[in-house]
């Protein structure tokens, strides 16, 4: 039924964008054109499909058009070079297609339904790279874990032998779901809730027929100062799990995962940070696959047009035990340093240099660094 549900939004997204052609649509391209030199074949910045903040050229088209003062259409594209650095190209994507209905002449309630950004977390709105000022994004983001949607592991020493393996991010901001978010904002405060088929780790998730349940609440109780609290529940498996145990369903093991998040933005310097505490539960172990995240970002303007950003990210694993009654953690913990600067000659026009180092506390992972000049244009 689901899925007819999102056939039907998809028509209605066609149909309205076929009006909104004889209406003004407002076209933007975001490009960005890069070199990355030290460990360039690492793919420890990959996303499931390829895509890679540090791959040579990306192109994000956007195209939006409000058919009326109570509907807007919105759309956008990636493409991107390079599958894995050395590769062939990813193919062209729709990265999202949605609408935004304003039923009422009120900002306290709106809805957006179609293949929308996820709500959790504070980080979506600056994931693009001419509001980005360095080039990776946060761990909690991106960054795959040893846990996969369509395998889970037998026991505590198949776990074991897992721990190099790239599976599920703690939340995946590269894919949008398919859903309906109520979101609006009244005086101090501003509200996105949910629901949508796919789980925020899980991209596949929308073959098991189950629903995620996603929520931001924010406050700005001064100028400057955001401070905001997400939720995030629902079912992460695909379908045709394998060890799912006899009469389970794919639906009933779920991710939930609290976060919360500040920003204090003040004359010349800007400050964001973010927390995450994430458990997937796996009927197959003893205890359920839980880790933390967290960065903390800083920019600093230094003149017109010159900045200085970095960022500081921690991904860390909670422990299990193996049959030898031996501790170790399920993943391998992370320390991720990113900092850089960047130039504006012009409006659409800036380039950045960054430097990443990747430092993993077991020395049975090689660290990873990756050197970056990018230049973004947007028009």
């Amino acid at each position: 039924m689901l899925r007819n549900v999102w056939g039907a939004v998809s028509l209605f997204l066609l149909i309205s964008f076929g009006r909104a052609a004889a209406a003004d649509i407002d076209y933007s391209f975001l490009t960005t054109l890069g070199f990355t030199g030290l460990d360039r074949e690492s793919q420890i910045n990959t996303m499931f499909r390829g895509d890679d903040p540090f791959n040579p050229v990306r192109v994000t088209a956007f195209a939006e058009s409000w058919i009326s003062p109570k509907i807007g259409v919105f759309l956008e594209f990636l493409w991107d070079q390079g599958a894995q650095h050395s590769g062939g190209d990813t193919k062209p994507r729709v990265n999202g297609a949605y609408a935004v209905a304003r039923p009422w002449n009120t900002d306290k309630i709106l809805f957006k339904i179609g293949l929308v950004p996820s709500p959790f977390g504070a980080w979506a709105p600056r994931t693009y790279a001419d509001r980005n000022p360095l080039v990776g994004l946060p761990l909690m983001f991106h960054y795959r874990t040893p846990i996969e949607y369509d395998e889970l592991p037998e026991d505590e020493d198949e776990l074991f032998s897992y721990r190099a393996e790239r599976g599920l991010p703690i939340a995946y901001d590269a894919c949008w779901n398919q859903g309906v978010i109520a979101f609006g904002f009244a005086g101090k405060w501003e509200y996105s809730f949910g629901v949508t088929k796919e789980a925020i780790s899980s991209p596949r998730s929308y073959g098991n027929d189950g629903a995620n349940f996603i929520g931001h609440l924010g406050c700005r109780p001064i100028v400057g100062l955001r401070l905001g609290t997400s939720l995030a529940y629902g079912s992460y498996l695909g379908a045709n799990t394998a060890n799912l145990p006899a009469g389970m369903n794919e639906r009933e093991p779920k991710q939930i995962a609290f976060a919360a998040d500040f920003s204090y933005e003040y004359a010349y310097t800007s400050i964001f940070a973010e927390a995450v505490r994430n458990k997937w539960e796996v009927p197959t172990l003893a205890e359920d696959l839980g880790c933390s995240a967290w960065y903390l970002e800083l920019k600093q303007k230094l003149s017109a047009g010159f900045y200085l950003a970095g960022r500081i990210d921690r991904l860390t694993y909670n422990e299990h035990t193996d049959s030898a009654g031996e501790r170790f953690t399920w993943g391998y913990d992370l320390w991720r340093y990113e900092t850089g600067f960047g130039y504006t000659f012009t409006r659409g026009v800036t380039v950045k240099t960054v430097w990443q180092h990747n430092n993993f506390d077991d020395d049975l992972k090689e660290d990873v660094d990756l050197l970056c000049t990018q230049l973004v244009l947007t028009f």
